[in-house]
C-alpha cells in the first residue's frame, strides 16, 4: 500500500516508505523516504509486498517475512508483527510469492499452492494448501482475491468478489478455486485492489472487476465480471494491478498506464479523475519490468536504476522526499 521493496542483484533486499507495522524489515516505526538494505537477509530470489508486510523467497525454497502480524501473514503460528524477517514455518520447495493486503501465498515446485492469514471469518497464522488446485506455474494477490495460472494456460480465482474481480461472471464470493471464464493461453496474470488482468500468449491484455476508475481499461466506468481485451493494447510481456490503476509493459520497453490518478500514478499529468483506456507515458522508454502499489507506480528500466511516480506521503519512491511526483522521478536506488 504504501512501502516499496526492491531485489538487487547480488541478492540482498532494500525497502523504504511506510514502517508502521515494520514492513521495512527495521526496529525503528519511522518511515524511511530512501532505499535501505533489510538485515539478515542473503540469496534472495524473489520478493512480495502486501499492504503492511513483506515476504521474501530464498534460493533455498524457504519465505522469509516481517511486518504487520494481526491476520498471521507472516504464517509463523502467531499473531504478532514483527520488524525482523522470520521464517514461514513448515513451507520449502516454494518458487515464488504473492502478497495480498493482508494473506500471503506461495507457490511450490510440485505445481500446488499454499496460503495464510486473512480468510473471511478465519484466520490462518500457518500455511496451508489451497485445495483442488495441480500444475500451476504462477500466483498473483489482489486486495482481498487470489489468481492462479495452470500449465494449459487457464486462470483460476478465488475469494472477495463485489466487483466481479473473480472473472466467474457473477458477484457471490468463493472460498474455493474457480475457472475464469474465457481464458486461454494465459502467460501471466495481475491483481489490484479489486480488479485483475491476463496476459495472453499473442501479447494481448484482458481485464475484469471494479471499473469504477477505468481500471479495467474497457473504455467505458463499468464493472466487468467476466474477461474483456483491451483493444489498444498489444505487444505486452508484463502486466501490473494498483489499487485502482494499471500498468503494462510493450515489447519495445514502452509503458502504458490507465485507471484512477488522483495521485498521479498514471504518470502523465492527466487529470485526476484517471483514464478509462490505456496511454503510452512518453516520458519513460528501455522499461524492463513494472509494478503498482496502493496510489504509486514504479518501473524498473534496462540499466537497473528504477523511477517512480505518484503518492509519497511515506517517502515510498524512494527519492528522498515526501514530495508526491506526476512524472516518472529517479528512486535512489
Amino acid at each position: 500500500a504504501e512501502h516499496s521493496v526492491a531485489l538487487r542483484e547480488d541478492g540482498t533486499v532494500w525497502t523504504w516508505g511506510h514502517n508502521s507495522r515494520g514492513q521495512l524489515g527495521e526496529a525503528s516505526p519511522r518511515s524511511r523516504p530512501t532505499p535501505g538494505p533489510v538485515p539478515q537477509l542473503s540469496n534472495i530470489i524473489a520478493i512480495a509486498a502486501g499492504e503492511a508486510h513483506t515476504l521474501a523467497l530464498q534460493g533455498d525454497g524457504t519465505v522469509w517475512a516481517w511486518g504487520q502480524n494481526t491476520d498471521g501473514e507472516l504464517g509463523d503460528t502467531t499473531r504478532s508483527s514483527r520488524a525482523t524477517p522470520g521464517k514461514v514455518i513448515d513451507l520449502t520447495g516454494v518458487t515464488a510469492v504473492a502478497a495480498g493486503e493482508n494473506f500471503s501465498m506461495a507457490l511450490r515446485s510440485d505445481g500446488t499452492v499454499w496460503a495464510w492469514g486473512y480468510n473471511g471469518l478465519a484466520r490462518s497464522s500457518s500455511a496451508t494448501q489451497v485445495p483442488e488446485l495441480a500444475q500451476i506455474t504462477a500466483v498473483a494477490t489482489g486486495g482481498t482475491h487470489a489468481l492462479a495460472l495452470q500449465q494449459d494456460g487457464t486462470a483460476w480465482a478465488w475469494g472477495e468478489n463485489d466487483w466481479g474481480q473473480l472473472g466467474i461472471g457473477q458477484l457471490s464470493d468463493s472460498g474455493t478455486a474457480r475457472k475464469v471464464v474465457g481464458l486461454t493461453q494465459v502467460t501471466a496474470l495481475a491483481a489490484g485492489g479489486a480488479h485483475s488482468l491476463a496476459l495472453r500468449a499473442d501479447g494481448t491484455v484482458r481485464a475484469w472487476g471494479q471499473n469504477t476508475s477505468g481500471q479495467v481499461g474497457s473504455g467505458i466506468p463499468a464493472e466487468r465480471h467476466t474477461p474483456s481485451q483491451l483493444a489498444v493494447l498489444t505487444g505486452v510481456t508484463a502486466v501490473s494491478g494498483g489499487l485502482r490503476h494499471a500498468l503494462a509493459r510493450r515489447s519495445d520497453g514502452t509503458l502504458w498506464s490507465w485507471g484512477s490518478n488522483v495521485q498521479g500514478q498514471l504518470g502523465d499529468l492527466s487529470s485526476d479523475v484517471g483514464r478509462v483506456t490505456p496511454a503510452q507515458l512518453a516520458e519513460l522508454a528501455g522499461v524492463s519490468q513494472v509494478v503498482s502499489g496502493g496510489y504509486f507506480s514504479m518501473a524498473l528500466l534496462n540499466d537497473g536504476s528504477v523511477q517512480a511516480w505518484g503518492e509519497n506521503t511515506f517517502g515510498q519512491l524512494g527519492d528522498g522526499s515526501t514530495m508526491q511526483r506526476l512524472v516518472p522521478t529517479l528512486t535512489q536506488l
